[in-house]
């Protein structure tokens, strides 16, 4: 599991160059890995979002639709998706260029990565 970990986090430092941090949490809450400026606090605030996110939704929608979030302000964007078995979120710096969010469902995000910062 580490390494489709490492390959989400990968994909996102090469996608995102404005990316100043990477933090992956699991149903719970827990942090599974981060890469960056991201405080392990901050893992059960992005599960919170994604969740809420989702009830956002109409009742007819259906149930493999999931929400991207994207929060921004002047100083900070926050990107959050839920995925699988995990949540990703993503902390940019809005100064640089536009955005493009990446697609964590892709079997691209499933390629071995070298990026390593799991709790053990």
């Amino acid at each position: 599991m580490e390494s489709k970990l490492d390959a989400v986090i990968s994909s996102v430092v090469l996608n995102e160059p404005r990316a100043t941090g990477v933090i992956i949490v699991d149903g719970a809450g827990l942090c599974l890995s981060k890469w960056g400026n991201v405080p392990y606090n901050l893992s059960g605030t992005i599960l919170n979002i994604a969740h809420r996110s989702e009830y956002l939704l109409p009742d007819f929608v259906q149930e493999d639709i999931i929400p991207t979030t994207i929060i921004e302000t002047n100083s900070l964007k926050v990107v959050v998706k839920r995925h699988s078995n995990w949540t990703v979120g993503i902390i940019i710096d809005p100064v640089s260029q536009p955005t493009s969010i990446p697609d964590l469902s892709s079997e691209t995000m499933l390629q071995p990565g070298h990026i390593n910062h799991s709790i053990q």
